[in-house]
């Protein structure tokens, strides 16, 4: 239990770390996205997903920065509807 418990802590570790890189105006609000990323920001956003799933050992949608564009894009137009 203590390996466990010592296993949770460092994927904590590692996850909080890999997020710590997104850019404070793209965390995460409650209710829609207040802004669209740029491509770049798609870009880093998909790589983050991505690794805090490998961290976790899940699997994820939008793991490429064309899917997280899409994706805030479908957010947002619905938020205007």
């Amino acid at each position: 239990m203590l390996d466990a418990l010592a296993g949770a802590k460092e994927r904590a570790r590692r996850r909080e770390e890999v997020e710590a890189r997104v850019p404070d105006h793209l965390l995460y609000e409650k209710g829609w996205p207040t802004v669209m990323p740029t491509p770049a920001e798609a870009d880093l956003l998909a790589e983050i997903r991505s690794a805090v799933a490998a961290i976790l050992g899940v699997e994820v949608g939008f793991t490429d920065g064309a899917s997280v564009h899409a994706r805030y894009a479908e957010l947002m137009a619905l938020k205007a509807a």
